[in-house]
């Protein structure tokens, strides 16, 4: 399934909507160098995630006497977006359930699930 045909918005947005406990994190999706180790990479390198200079000087406040590694960054990146779509899908998931008893891994789309509820609603 893909999550993101049953909720259609950016996982930052979904984080702050349901308040997740662990929340999107950056990336410097412009740096090429796989094996680049050392200080955080420049600014201009975050550009595509939307990320202002306050963020930046604050990511870049945490390896303040630590060098920063591509490879070990790329992986707690991962771990960090896979682990906040887990509690967003499992807050929508009981959500749904609560609200209409429905489970949403039966619908694999958005528009599925609200036709679902509808169909449980007034057919």
């Amino acid at each position: 399934m893909d999550s993101y045909l049953i909720l259609p918005i950016s996982l930052k947005k979904l984080c702050k909507s349901f308040q997740t406990l662990v929340n999107k994190s950056i990336f410097p999706f412009l740096l090429t160098d796989i094996n680049y180790q050392g200080s955080v990479p420049d600014f201009k390198s975050f550009i595509t995630t939307g990320l202002t200079l306050e963020e930046y000087n604050q990511y870049k406040e945490k390896y303040k006497n630590k060098a920063w590694n591509f490879k070990e960054e790329a992986i707690k990146y991962c771990n960090i977006d896979c682990i906040s779509l887990y509690q967003i899908l499992n807050k929508f998931s009981q959500l749904i359930f609560d609200h209409f008893g429905l489970n949403i891994t039966k619908y694999p789309t958005f528009p599925s699930l609200a036709f679902a509820i509808f169909r449980s609603l007034f057919l």
